[in-house]
């Protein structure tokens, strides 16, 4: 018998190592679950601000109601602010401060059960006694030690970016009076804030001369002052413009503000396509870097374009968006009345909902008040003067969908690693198989031949490993398109 070839000569007995070997690396690798990491629990994620009661001892007293309209005006601009991006030397601060209540902690419950186990030489128990209670202190002492040595060498997480908020008196529309010199962090401690601002409202040559302060725990200082001088007719103007600063300072480094105006006034602002304001409503916080700007608003043209927002900069946007011819639709979900409606990321109301469309289209989410839920694509083609109606459907989703689709992903990608480990597996079985093959027939010895076929039908079985696990990869994308799918929006034109 002859068979095809390559040329190195080896045995049959030394290849079965290697060939069990890989097999079980074969095995680990379609079989084995990694374990997720162990995550930290985020630390300090609010950032709390309180606004002091203003100085207007310089005023006259016919002008000290300045102090509740300028206090009230700053604190609805900073009402604007969404989180707080702390700077390196300020999570630093909160890193210390955690990790080494942290640590005390963890030491004093280790000094006290030390000091615990001490204590029962002198309560005069039993041998036996003592000696299971000497055992359940040394346990605990053992966990309370691993406990420590695990705190001093993992540092806490504290949240970068944490939520603002001002402190329950200011909410409930309290403003304390500010803390006098060297009382200002414990004056923070008390009002349970990470900064305070204060301000001074005087006169000069009259004019109103207003002065703010911004004093942080982490710094124990003032980090932020500024000032503006104006008449009475001016002060709206001139606290809008502090209050565009004050937000670009409390927002911290991380902040870009913009203002986007323009007509029509109350269009709806989406950055990367997420609400986040209207047009001509003030400042909208975000974050530095490059972002996707969509306006929108009924009867109009949407307008889209890429903006770079630099961080401390506010950055002023006028959009002026052009009427558009539109088609009428009522949308009803049939026997659910009071769905919820959104087109796109916008919520739109509840159904029946009679919409007017431009020509165009866009996902339309629907979930009804038991908890169904729908998505469909509508896609309008040439504006029309009539109106149309839209009967639509929601179903409950299962609730094992998403385990479901992770699932059939899981074993997609297992399907791949299977897959990609079988082809080389084969290409070096293969090339044994073919020297022991080649030897045989270049020597032509009897006794070879076993050794021979032995690899011959290695080489098969290898190849077969591989089509196997090709056949396997085809048919899990075929069921995960096939999971995804299944709750993929129908499209529907009008």
């Amino acid at each position: 018998m002859k068979f095809s070839c390559l040329k190195h000569p080896t045995t049959l007995h030394s290849i079965y190592p290697l060939v069990c070997f890989l097999l079980l690396c074969l095995s680990a690798a379609a079989f084995a679950g990694g374990k997720e990491e162990e995550s930290q629990t985020i630390l300090n994620t609010e950032w709390v601000l309180c606004i002091t009661s203003f100085d207007v001892s310089g005023l006259s007293p016919s002008r000290q109601s300045l102090r509740e309209v300028f206090t009230r005006s700053l604190a609805a601009s900073l009402n604007q602010v969404n989180n707080h991006t702390r700077s390196p030397e300020e999570y630093t601060y909160y890193e210390d401060y955690a990790w080494s209540k942290d640590r005390q902690t963890a030491a004093k419950n280790l000094a006290s059960k030390r000091e615990e186990r001490d204590r029962l030489v002198f309560r005069g128990d039993a041998k036996r006694v003592y000696q299971k209670a000497l055992k359940t202190a040394d346990e605990a002492i053992k966990k309370l030690e691993e406990e420590l040595a695990k705190i001093n060498s993992t540092r806490p997480v504290i949240e970068g970016r944490p939520v603002f908020k001002f402190t329950e008196g200011n909410i409930g529309g309290n403003f304390p009076a500010p803390p006098v010199s060297g009382g200002e962090y414990r004056f923070c401690t008390r009002e349970k804030a990470d900064a305070f601002l204060a301000g001074t409202v005087s006169e000069i040559h009259g004019r109103i001369y207003l002065e703010l302060k911004l004093y942080t725990v982490y710094s124990r200082s003032y980090v932020y002052e500024d000032f503006a001088v104006f008449s009475l007719e001016d002060n709206q103007a001139a606290v809008n413009e502090l209050g565009e600063r004050l937000v670009a300072a409390v927002s911290g480094n991380g902040s870009a503000p913009l203002i986007v105006k323009g007509e029509p006034q109350g269009a709806a602002v989406l950055l990367d396509g997420s609400f986040a304001g209207r047009v001509d409503t003030g400042i909208i916080e975000y974050a530095p870097g490059e972002v996707e700007v969509d306006i929108y608003a009924e009867n109009y043209t949407p307008f889209t374009m890429p903006l770079e927002l630099n961080a401390g900069e506010i950055t002023e946007l006028y959009i002026n968006l052009s009427p558009e011819a539109l088609a009428y639709l009522t949308i009803d979900v049939p026997g659910k009345e009071g769905t919820r409606l959104y087109w796109g990321a916008l919520y739109m109301g509840e159904t029946p909902l009679s919409l007017s469309l431009a020509r165009g289209g866009d996902y339309i989410y629907m979930e009804s008040p038991g908890g169904d839920t729908a998505g469909v694509v509508v896609e309008i083609g040439s504006p029309a003067e009539t109106e149309e109606k839209l009967n639509l459907k929601t179903v409950l989703p299962p609730s094992e969908y998403e385990d479901r689709i992770n699932l059939a992903r899981s074993k997609m990608y297992g399907a791949y690693g299977r897959a990609w480990i079988a082809l080389p597996l084969a290409f070096l079985l293969g090339g044994i198989a073919d020297s022991l093959i080649q030897t045989y027939n270049y020597q032509y010895d009897p006794a070879l031949y076993d050794t021979a076929l032995a690899g011959y039908y290695v080489r098969i079985g290898a190849w077969t490993l591989v089509g196997l696990a090709a056949g396997e990869y085809i048919y899990r994308i075929y069921r995960y398109l096939k999971t995804v799918g299944e709750k993929a929006p129908l499209v529907v034109k009008r």
